[in-house]
């Protein structure tokens, strides 16, 4: 960052907000092909998405701390919410009174991009515990288990299930 950007808090913010929304770009681009891999049931590709998207959560979250900070030193903004939602409201009414109009658009555009980036990412987090549960399931027919029981259950020649400690064998030739 260049000398004049770390005394403009203007021009400082904004190349905070635009790296943000890089990132942003990049978590969604890592979305969009967790959710392709979830639909085609590719294990290995979500797992590898899965760790792909870990460091740059961790960059994003570091990048929008600096861009708080820099919102709130620059323009003086004392957003004294906690709730994460009020908080971006403050800092978007501070900016506007600041005759910051330009970043205000861009603050509140940038925090409904990351709140559709959390929507999608929760999304895909339910589809992989409701597969998990599924395969669990279809483990748990194949192997003989009754899922509510855990009672070790099989088939008969004539489709009834019998279970392990009650079942007769039957020869049939």
């Amino acid at each position: 960052m260049n000398d004049q950007a770390q005394h403009d808090p203007r021009q400082l913010a904004s190349q905070r907000l635009q790296s943000l929304r890089a990132l942003a770009r990049q978590f969604e681009q890592l979305l969009e092909q967790e959710a392709a891999a979830l639909s085609q049931r590719d294990t290995e590709a979500v797992h590898d998405l899965a760790a792909r998207k870990i460091p740059l959560a961790e960059d994003m979250d570091r990048g929008f701390k600096y861009l708080l900070g820099a919102l709130e030193k620059g323009f003086n903004i004392q957003a004294s919410s906690d709730a994460r939602e009020r908080r971006g409201e403050q800092i978007a009414r501070a900016l506007e009174l600041a005759g910051e109009s330009s970043l205000a658009t861009q603050w509140t555009e940038l925090l409904a991009e990351l709140g559709k980036l959390r929507h999608d990412n929760q999304n895909n987090g339910q589809r992989v515990g409701l597969q998990g549960r599924q395969i669990e399931q279809a483990l748990a027919i194949l192997s003989g288990q009754d899922l509510g029981t855990k009672v070790s259950t099989t088939y008969g020649s004539d489709g009834r299930t019998r279970d392990g400690e009650n079942s007769q064998r039957h020869v049939w030739v």
